[in-house]
């Protein structure tokens, strides 16, 4: 029997971690997956748990317990997915165990026991979470029901509840626990790369992040429009007030531009050096871009920082506009164009917009 269930255990766990292996690296590469998170977790247990049950082992088929976990696999998916998950691993997995190895009264005894105990705790689940901490908790009332069920049927029903909390630790815990370091190891590597592609000054994304949006867009040919907008006299700011004052200015744009990307759907701002920011906007067309750069060049300029003497400082910008595909093909290209755009307004003075469709023409003034 400890031969049997080891293996048993063993083919538990391999699968559990390899859809757990999956997602996460699916997860973190496309980033599409979370909406739909509780639902892949709750199939995934599934299919678990239907290969698991053609596998299984009984130890005593009087006892109505088996060797296939079903109470871990269930407990591990609320873990992992949420309520939703678990129910809808219970659901799955009770309807499969009524039909897998034909219709008996103790298959769908069985069936009918493991939907109801899971749909409980999925209850349950709502209002106290599954977390690491409380696994024990769940495991102890999932026993519980289970032996009540078994009490009705069964003479030696005590047994045979101690006989599943004696298996179902080790395999809980030992899958739970690597699950556990595994998620660990994620959050790390997410936590680094979010700092590597993020600007410190400002929390905006930096460079590295800008390069990745745009290769995306252009790889899935998604119109956007990438907006280059630069502190006007920056350098004359830091020299007359101090390097201090300067990145007042630098964070107080970050959060402005933060707050417009929450605002506008689509839209992600860059820090791309010193004084310099991006605005990518995704299917935002030439005319909107326009607004786009005067509705941040006003907000800007009406920007202030408090200096020691008891004024004020104040700043203006000026903005190059370039729409893909229609002024590049490549990031290169779309990237060169909206500088070009930019030299143009700077000629013109400060506080200036011009998209490259008006190169060579007159850009568009700033009202002051």
């Amino acid at each position: 029997m400890f031969l049997e269930y080891a293996v048993y255990f063993s083919l538990l766990f391999t699968f559990v971690i390899s859809f757990y292996l999956a997602y996460q690296l699916l997860e973190q590469s496309t980033g599409i997956y979370k909406e739909f998170h509780p639902w892949i977790v709750g199939f995934a247990a599934s299919i678990t748990g239907l290969l698991l049950m053609k596998a299984s082992t009984h130890f005593k088929s009087e006892y109505l317990i088996n060797g296939d976990l079903r109470n871990v696999l269930l407990l591990l998916s609320g873990w992992l997915g949420g309520p939703i998950s678990m129910g809808i691993a219970a659901t799955l997995i009770g309807i499969t165990r009524i039909y897998i190895s034909g219709l008996s009264e103790i298959s769908i005894h069985s069936g009918i026991l493991t939907i109801i105990v899971g749909l409980i705790l999925s209850l349950l689940a709502w209002w106290k979470p599954i977390k690491f901490r409380n696994l024990h908790y769940y495991l102890l009332l999932s026993i519980l029901f289970y032996a009540s069920s078994i009490a009705l049927n069964a003479e030696n029903w005590l047994i045979s509840a101690v006989l599943l909390f004696i298996i179902s630790i080790p395999a809980l815990y030992i899958t739970a626990f690597v699950i556990r370091l595994l998620n660990n190891q994620f959050n790390k590597i997410h936590t680094i790369e979010k700092m590597v592609e993020t600007d410190f000054l400002t929390g905006l994304p930096n460079i590295r992040k800008c390069k990745c949006i745009i290769d995306r867009y252009i790889q899935s040919e998604i119109p956007f429009a990438l907006l280059l907008i630069d502190i006007d006299q920056f350098s004359k700011i830091n020299m007359k007030h101090g390097v201090m004052v300067g990145d007042q200015f630098l964070r107080k744009i970050g959060e402005l531009l933060k707050e417009f990307n929450r605002e506008h759907p689509g839209s992600t701002s860059i820090r791309i050096s010193g004084e310099e920011f991006y605005l990518i906007c995704k299917d935002l067309p030439p005319a909107s871009s326009l607004q786009y750069a005067y509705d941040i060049s006003k907000s800007i300029s009406k920007m202030s920082v408090d200096l020691e003497d008891g004024s004020s400082a104040s700043i203006s910008v000026s903005v190059g506009i370039a729409n893909y595909p229609e002024n590049g093909k490549t990031i290169y290209e779309i990237a060169q164009s909206t500088h070009d755009a930019f030299r143009l307004a700077t000629t013109k003075g400060n506080n200036q917009i011009v998209h490259y469709n008006q190169i060579p023409k007159t850009p568009v003034p700033m009202d002051k």
